[in-house]
């Protein structure tokens, strides 16, 4: 998947790779490094935009 740029919360402006769509729930699940360590978000769609 594709580079995006989270736009709101505690982890506004990082950077991430999209894991997973949950279309049914309207969330993605996107793959940031914090800390130097690659953690899981699970975000809602309106979240996110193209890098």
């Amino acid at each position: 998947y594709r580079q995006k740029r989270l736009r709101e919360g505690a982890f506004e402006n990082f950077e991430g790779t999209v894991d997973y769509i949950d279309a049914e729930r309207g969330v993605v699940r996107v793959i940031v490094t914090i800390f130097g360590r690659s953690t899981p978000l699970d975000i809602e769609y309106w979240q996110i935009e193209k890098v």
